[in-house]
């Protein structure tokens, strides 16, 4: 009740009310027999009675609309998945028609029902015999857009339904934003219901997947390029895979067997060619027979071939029996320039060309390097003694050129100094502690496997990593915090597993642009020395060159580039945007030229970046860029004549095509749970769609100072007035027939 005046005053008004009725009706008719009087006393004191019911405003609380009046919208998913017969052998769309025909049973009866199909986007409302004519094929099920499209009219024209019933396998494969749709139909008041159709089915895909996002080779040599392929649900198979040159033409192949379930890791060796510059290679295979998602059976390389060797120094400032082994595993490579520099004693240096020549030096020209003279060299190898080779000015040089000028140095035995020195120490991608530890073998990380340790137990012709003996003792130590990653640990037979408590061998960091890493054996030249260890002795001398050249591949800037180019992410769903960033060595004072945007071997764009204006962003320029369709998009920096003898960079993302309705059969219970709850529904089993479902007929929670809330109250009808006019007109009907009026 909603009493017109407190209820107090209602109780006191009406008692007074129907007391003096019932009191001047009895005294005015005593002439009348009893049992007159006692109906004509009964007549007016009932219609004061009924009157007196006003104040107290029965009655309750309703929306404006009647939820009654407005139907609920039954939709019906007719997307290609629902084609799967995963419902006691019968498809998804047939069940979804079952349950719709035993709510259409009920129309005449109970709550209105309207159904609708969708796939894409809402289709127009129709008779259920209509609705079981159409086919699940929609290339597409859009739900999120489809129930926007439903409850839209309910927020606009106050014309939407009751509520909302999905019946669908819940798979959300178009752009649409469950968000906005959540969103609207509780602006609208629609509750969302959802019947969940249909199980998982097992995904049936044949699948290629890159080991590198790029390589690094060089003109006329051999290179190495991994792959894995994947094979799931689809039994025991035997793909061909092939590679395809920049020119199109077949590079290689191979035929893999694969168990069901089962990836395997291949490896072809090719030919870089006579040119260089940055090419794209492809690895494919055909479909496979049953297959679901045939997209990934091809995938593309970024390969760049660069025309010169790297240009390597080496920096010994005591010279021992490591610093001699390594620059002879580095010698007269075909893709190494070496050029070494060592201190014999006090103001005693001497330097190695890449020629073999050996030329003294003076004490200044040894410790004058500066950040331009380093920069003359891709990488730097420093050994031990680095303190006495040159002072804090040295130190700095280094810093600045690795931090910079994205130098790249490799520290190959252990702690470069005697002493500390802060400056090369925030280099090292650990910290050290004191002591050895023996008896320890080499334990690659998986990651560092298939990037380099693969590579050199290849060309060592080495079966496995397990093959090598026990390392030499190595210099205890942790990984530093921040971007250091370990890529080799020492493991003793001991070792309880710990991948924290593993002492690394191998590891690497970013500095700045530049990269710093860290081989912590003490005499790992003793692999090279004993002839009784031949494989111990191969794996020396392919390590080095390896090394080297992995990380020139993961170096931010190409040998004698000025720019470096970056795109993230490295795989896009189309629409998604891409963002590009270039990055200048130190010194480099012009604007990049422009990137050039290419997509099947067209260019498409160009993209003028702008510089990046934060504090710590000097020498940095970014853009953004949205693909318009799918395939390998190639953004490219070309050579500029502006800083010196700069090369062509680029990078490369693999855009993919929106989500098709075969890449994955199975149904999706949790999105419509979330969907459906957020707008006050729930998912519903099939047995509990009936049309005396408590949903169907749940009134409308509203409080009394909801805006949307009016108070309806039970005496505004034609009856209650109409009782009362017959109540007091019996009265007087009975008066005037008796001589009292």
């Amino acid at each position: 009740m909603n009493p017109l005046v407190s209820m107090a005053y209602a109780v006191l008004i009406t008692a007074v009310l129907t007391v003096a009725a019932a009191a001047a009706a009895w005294r005015s008719s005593h002439s009348l027999g009893r049992t007159l009087r006692l109906i004509v006393t009964g007549a007016r004191t009932s219609a004061v009675l009924l009157l007196c019911v006003l104040l107290f405003n029965p009655g309750n609380w309703r929306r404006r609309r009647n939820s009654q009046d407005r139907p609920w919208l039954i939709l019906l998913d007719r997307s290609a998945s629902m084609a799967v017969r995963d419902e006691g052998g019968a498809a998804r769309w047939d069940a979804a028609l079952r349950l719709a025909r035993r709510l259409d049973r009920a129309n005449d009866a109970g709550p209105i029902f309207r159904f609708s199909t969708f796939t894409d986007r809402l289709e127009n409302a129709m008779s259920l015999d209509a609705a079981e004519k159409r086919l699940p094929d929609g290339r597409t099920s859009d739900i999120a857009r489809s129930l926007e499209d439903a409850v839209t009219p309910g927020t606009v024209a106050g014309t939407g339904p009751a509520g909302v019933l999905l019946v669908s396998d819940g798979r959300q494969v178009g752009p649409g934003d469950p968000e906005r749709a959540v969103a609207l139909a509780v602006a609208a008041g629609i509750p969302v219901y959802a019947v969940t159709v249909g199980g998982r089915v097992p995904i049936k895909d044949l699948a290629l997947e890159n080991v590198r996002r790029r390589y690094v080779v060089f003109k006329n040599r051999k290179w190495r390029l991994r792959v894995r392929v994947r094979a799931t649900g689809l039994g025991p198979v035997e793909p061909e895979l092939r590679v395809l040159d920049p020119g199109g033409r077949v590079a290689a192949e191979r035929r893999v067997r694969l168990a069901d379930g089962a990836e395997a890791a291949v490896t072809f060796v090719l030919d870089a060619g006579d040119r260089s510059g940055c090419f794209v290679w492809r690895i494919e295979t055909a479909p496979w027979p049953g297959e679901s998602n045939p997209a990934n059976n091809h995938l593309d390389t970024s390969v760049a071939v660069l025309d010169r060797p790297a240009k390597v120094l080496l920096l010994e400032g005591v010279p021992g029996w490591d610093s001699k082994f390594t620059a002879r595993a580095l010698r007269n490579r075909p893709t190494i320039e070496l050029t070494e520099m060592y201190r014999v004693g006090p103001g005693r240096f001497y330097r190695i060309s890449p020629g073999g020549e050996r030329n003294d030096l003076p004490r200044r020209a040894a410790v004058s390097l500066s950040a331009a003279e380093f920069a003359k060299f891709d990488v730097v190898l420093i050994g031990k003694g680095l303190d006495a080779f040159f002072g804090a000015a040295g130190s700095d040089a280094l810093v600045s050129w690795v931090d910079r000028q994205g130098g790249m140095v490799v520290f190959f035995r252990g702690p470069p100094c005697s002493r500390a020195d802060d400056a090369v120490d925030a280099l090292l991608p650990v910290a050290w502690d004191t002591g050895n530890i023996g008896g320890a073998h080499l334990s690659p990380t998986p990651e560092a496997a298939a990037e380099l340790f693969d590579d050199v137990l290849a060309e060592a012709k080495i079966a496995h990593v397990s093959r090598l003996p026990v390392l030499p003792p190595v210099r205890r130590c942790r990984a530093a915090p921040g971007f250091s990653r370990v890529l080799a640990a020492a493991r003793t037979p001991h070792d309880p597993g710990d991948d924290r408590a593993a002492v690394p061998v191998l590891a690497v960091r970013r500095a700045g642009r530049g990269l710093s890493v860290v081989l912590t054996v003490n005499g790992f030249w003793r692999w090279d020395f004993f002839a009784r260890e031949p494989e111990a002795s191969a794996f020396f001398r392919a390590f080095w060159p390896g090394l080297i050249h992995w990380v020139l591949t993961h170096s931010e800037f190409l040998p004698g580039a000025p720019w470096a180019l970056d795109a993230e992410p490295t795989a896009v769903r189309l629409g998604t945007p891409i963002q590009v960033r270039v990055r200048a060595r130190y010194g480099v004072r012009a604007a990049p030229p422009t990137i050039r945007v290419i997509l099947a071997d067209k260019r498409i764009a160009s993209l003028a970046p702008a510089r990046n204006t934060a504090p710590d962003a000097e020498g940095e320029w970014q853009a953004v860029y949205v693909p318009p369709r799918p395939g390998l998009l190639r953004f490219r920096l070309p050579e500029s004549a502006d800083e010196g003898a700069g090369r062509a960079v680029e990078r490369t993302v693999r855009v993919m095509p929106p989500p098709a309705e075969s890449d994955d059969l199975s149904a999706d219970p949790a999105f419509l749970e979330r969907l459906a709850a957020r707008t006050d529904g729930k998912v519903v089993a099939p047995s509990e769609c009936r049309p005396d479902a408590v949903f169907f007929h749940a009134p409308p929670a509203l409080a009394e100072d909801d805006a949307e809330a009016v108070w309806g109250p039970s005496w505004d009808s034609a009856f209650f007035l109409a009782t009362i006019l017959v109540l007091f007109g019996g009265e007087i009907f009975l008066r005037r027939r008796n001589g009292l009026l």
